[in-house]
């Protein structure tokens, strides 16, 4: 639902639809934005309103007289509660591509938690070099600057403009509000929520981001290319192994004069240690595979069939397990 014009200027006082009595044309309640005067709806079926009398709808009403009731009521309540800031970290930020991840990474680095800090300053819509931001809060001695975004939201232009003036931004998205805004409302979703609120840009988080990324990347690097490193060198041993091994099996049935018999059988099927997939099926053929294969354990049934011990080794290591 769209969100109504709640707001006028009264003898250059700010005004809820609720202050009016009656309904009709207001003659001392103008537009904020274009200063057209404005008519009260406050029928039984539609949320009660303001809309420009005689003229067309001004495009930028509803945020100019939200950028007022908020100025009005940070500068009553005098604190802003900031959401808390956190930022993605990516895999391909710390480890390369050649490299496997060992270690569980965090998704996202916490910068900034929520807090509540008392406003010395309020400044509305006044241009800061080559931007005019909505409001700018002084804390600490530090601006930031406030979006109310209804319709209108920050663009990538106006965030470049953002990032050069180095000023930290939050906006505040009242777009998805279904009912009439009130200062009631307004003081929750400005001064207490933050549900709503997002850091555009935050220089301070910004910096620290950057050290914590290079802190971590350089603790955990290390860590990933040494258990990468171990994981090689162990992978070697093995294999070089497995290759002796399957070098003196196929020595010793070479030997005994197995080694001409594969005409007979030709392929086993199925294979325990699933050398080979064929329609659907593991196999392994016997010239290829079982011969140099440590678990081949010669031939029986006039040389047609083959003594494989694979899933005997197969349930007893897992037994062992």
């Amino acid at each position: 639902m769209k969100v109504k014009l709640p707001y006028a200027l009264n003898n250059n006082q700010l005004v809820h639809i609720d202050d009016i009595k009656g309904s009709g044309i207001q003659e001392d309640c103008f537009c904020p934005s274009c200063g057209a005067v404005l008519i009260a709806r406050k029928g039984t079926k539609k949320v009660h309103h303001f809309a420009h009398y005689k003229t067309m709808e001004c495009e930028h009403a509803l945020e100019s007289a939200l950028h007022l009731a908020a100025k009005e009521i940070l500068s009553k309540e005098k604190k802003f509660r900031i959401p808390a800031y956190a930022k993605e970290i990516n895999e391909e930020d710390v480890f390369n591509e050649d490299v496997e991840v060992f270690i569980d990474l965090p998704s996202s680095l916490t910068l900034i938690k929520e807090e509540t800090f008392v406003v010395d300053d309020v400044i509305l819509e006044k241009r800061t070099d080559n931007i005019i931001p909505d409001i700018v809060l002084e804390i600490k001695g530090q601006k930031v600057i406030v979006e109310i975004a209804v319709t209108h939201f920050i663009d990538e232009v106006k965030l470049e403009k953002i990032k050069q003036l180095g000023i930290s931004t939050i906006e505040i998205d009242l777009s998805k509000s279904d009912r009439t805004i009130n200062n009631e409302i307004l003081k929750e979703e400005i001064i207490i929520g933050t549900e709503n609120k997002k850091w555009i840009y935050n220089r301070a988080a910004e910096r620290r981001y950057n050290a914590e990324r290079t802190k971590f990347i350089s603790d955990n690097r290390y860590e990933a290319i040494h258990e990468e490193r171990k994981r090689e060198e162990l992978l070697s041993k093995n294999t070089k192994e497995i290759r002796v091994k399957e070098e003196k099996v196929y020595k010793r049935i070479k030997g005994r004069g197995l080694i001409g018999v594969t005409q007979k059988t030709e392929y086993v099927s199925p294979c325990p240690i699933k050398r080979k997939e064929y329609k659907g099926e593991y196999i392994a053929e016997v010239k290829m595979h079982c011969i140099a294969c440590l678990h081949f354990n010669g031939f029986f049934n006039a040389r047609k069939s083959i003594c494989c011990l694979g899933e005997y080794h197969i349930n007893k290591q897992s037994s062992q397990t």
